[in-house]
């Protein structure tokens, strides 16, 4: 990831320690993305559903509940609108 230019906060590279911190993150975003590409925000009961089928679990694989998943949509909505901006229109 650092050969890509992929750093943490202080310009280091990231160790993979934190990376497995957010893959159950990483995992719900990209099933929230898939949704929210379709148009609007996604139901989290779709985006629950959507998890179950794919065999993502929380820890000791325990199925994951509504309320484990929205605590996340704050921050994937920040991202969204961060990854959605167009930087050709944007101002100096």
């Amino acid at each position: 990831m650092a050969s890509k230019g992929i750093l943490s906060k202080n310009a280091a590279p990231i160790p993979a320690g934190s990376l497995r911190r957010y893959l159950l993150e990483f995992r719900i975003y990209a099933v929230w993305a898939k949704e929210r590409a379709s148009g609007s925000e996604p139901e989290t009961s779709l985006v629950v559903e959507e998890l179950a089928r794919r065999g993502v679990t929380g820890q000791y694989r325990r199925p994951l509940a509504q309320d484990d998943v929205e605590k996340f949509f704050p921050d994937f909505r920040r991202r969204h609108r961060v990854f959605s901006l167009d930087l050709n229109e944007a101002t100096p």
